[in-house]
């Protein structure tokens, strides 16, 4: 799912399998903040980094690199992809 807030910044927000080897089998929730000068190339073409790492099943957080605005984890909660449910 991408989000643009309200300071035009692009978010992606994806869910799959955990990188982590403690949590194998579980999944993983990603928010990546467009950065301009490097990070992972997505399908849009820009860079992205990511911000926070949450616990799929439970919303715990694994990491925060910085801080995501409530916007967006408002539109985390708002389409419920904690559990087995989709982005």
């Amino acid at each position: 799912m991408k989000i643009t807030d309200a300071k035009g910044r692009n978010w992606i927000i994806d869910k799959g399998p955990s990188i982590w080897m403690t949590r194998n089998g579980k999944e993983d929730i990603r928010i990546k903040k467009q950065n301009a000068g490097h990070g992972m190339r997505e399908e849009d073409g820009k860079y992205y980094v990511t911000a926070a790492v949450f616990a799929a099943e439970s919303g715990e957080v694994l990491r925060e690199y910085e801080a995501v605005p409530d916007e967006v984890m408002i539109r985390l909660f708002n389409h419920g992809i904690y559990g087995n449910k989709e982005i």
